[in-house]
């Protein structure tokens, strides 16, 4: 019998993106592009000056040196990323008491008993909401709570935890590819290369919705798949293990020793759905980010404790539960973060832009529309962020569109495909690679699942770009 072999583990593949970053900041020549404040959308946004592109001097390096910068690399993208890690540790923590509480499971069963064969509406209607909240504010850290939710309900409803993990990732990824006025990423773009966010409106409309119900479409296919026939699941080996972890021990066999779905444990789900329509109101119109958004989970648990009649150690043994359970995303978000600081540190961002700059110039039009995209997902690959990706790029591929007589609109739009695209796959995102470690889902299983509507996508984000330059 021959022994499959095993995926290494999200902690090793990025470990491994150090050390190749490392390498290449011996072997790629140093230098940076001159860069300004600008006002972009009331805010100032540190930009890339096209055209000032300098190589720079390198301090001689040694082999120490680069294991030095290896084993550097987490605890400086931890310091970076603390914000998000912050998030993340406390968000996980509220959870933990509101899962406590038992709402949350009793909701679930009383749901799967609800819904009977309806339970397929679960998947459109739940990839539909986060692609909102996705193609409006390019919601993405803060979908990590909501994994702690939807996979145990979506393993007891008889599908894998890779649809569970695919109705958030791919609904908010391709919300958030598809923006249509995602202030971090159509507006900072729109805004740097000097046009309205209003320009290219209807083609990114029609992207959202070609996008999204394709992707839709996709993961209905591959769960009903596996529902039919949990053998077709990708993840089936794990498929005893994952319903032990997220269904039994949570929730009982089968649903079998559910707590009784009371008047409190209703109040509970009540009030967490109010504050989540609050959390969306407050971040479009209260400017609200990780900060107020951590308050806002944390009372809502502490009120939620309060109400269920929780004593106080219980409620604070729960909480650190519940943070234990995304201790691993943390590390993961602080170790990823860590690639992008090799690159900027050794100086080695500005000379692959500029050289990824110089390659798409004097390309013809319609090669230039496809070359763009690549160069674009490369870039995307180094600088997972949409912001950074477009501060980073927009001031030069702004330039080329005029060049080859195309609308700014088409060069925006391509940076936030590339970037969206690259975002549903990358191991150098942490976002990615935590909700993995979440689901327990290899990288290889994912990357297995995500590459062929991946590559769906890239079609027709190309055809919708070429529309919006020929049309």
């Amino acid at each position: 019998m021959v022994k499959k072999s095993k995926m290494p583990s999200s902690f090793t593949i990025i470990f491994a993106l150090i050390v190749f970053m490392t390498i290449l900041t011996y072997v790629v020549p140093a230098g940076e592009f001159s860069k300004e404040m600008k006002e972009v959308n009331g805010n100032l946004q540190e930009v890339v000056v096209a055209g000032t592109y300098r190589t720079v001097e390198r301090a001689s390096r040694g082999f120490l040196d680069g294991i030095f910068t290896i084993l550097t690399a987490m605890a400086k993208g931890m310091e970076h990323a603390v914000e998000v890690i912050v998030f993340v540790l406390i968000v996980g923590g509220a959870y933990g008491v509101i899962l406590g509480t038992g709402a949350v499971d009793a909701g679930i069963a009383a749901a799967i008993k609800k819904m009977g064969n309806k339970d397929k509406l679960l998947i459109p209607l739940m990839m539909f909401v986060f692609s909102i909240g996705g193609t409006i504010t390019g919601m993405y850290e803060e979908t990590l709570p909501f994994y702690l939710i939807m996979i145990p309900l979506v393993i007891a409803l008889g599908y894998d935890s890779i649809v569970a993990v695919a109705i958030i990732g791919l609904g908010a990824g391709v919300g958030t590819m598809a923006s249509t006025i995602n202030p971090f990423a159509t507006g900072i773009a729109a805004a740097i290369a000097g046009i309205e966010i209003k320009d290219g409106f209807y083609f990114r409309i029609i992207l959202y919705i070609v996008s999204v119900f394709t992707a839709i479409v996709y993961v209905l296919i591959y769960a009903i798949r596996v529902k039919e026939d949990p053998k077709r699941s990708i993840v089936y080996e794990q498929r005893e293990d994952h319903y032990n972890v997220f269904v039994k021990s949570k929730m009982g066999d089968k649903g079998n020793s559910m707590p009784e779905f009371t008047n409190r444990r209703k109040i509970v789900l009540v009030l967490y759905g109010v504050m989540i329509v609050f959390l969306i109101y407050s971040i479009l119109e209260l400017s609200w980010w990780m900060q107020e958004m951590t308050m806002l989970y944390l009372g809502t648990a502490i009120l939620s404790a309060f109400i269920c009649k929780m004593s106080e150690l219980q409620m604070w043994e729960t909480f650190v539960e519940g943070a234990k359970d995304m201790m691993t995303a943390a590390l993961i978000i602080g170790m990823a973060r860590g690639v992008m600081i090799i690159a900027d540190e050794g100086m080695i961002t500005g000379t692959i832009l500029n050289a990824a700059s110089e390659f798409l110039y004097g390309v013809p039009k319609g090669m230039f529309i496809i070359l763009n995209e690549l160069v674009q997902m490369c870039i995307g690959f180094i600088v997972p962020s949409s912001s950074g990706h477009a501060s980073l790029t927009m001031s030069m591929m702004a330039p080329l569109a005029d060049f080859l007589d195309m609308p700014r609109s088409s060069v925006v739009l391509s940076m936030q495909t590339a970037s969206g695209l690259v975002n549903l796959l990358t191991p150098t995102s942490g976002v990615i690679m935590a909700v993995l470690g979440i689901a327990r889902i290899s990288y290889g299983s994912w990357f297995k699942f995500v590459m062929p509507i991946f590559l769906i996508e890239f079609v027709i984000c190309i055809l919708v770009i070429m529309a919006n330059v020929y049309l």
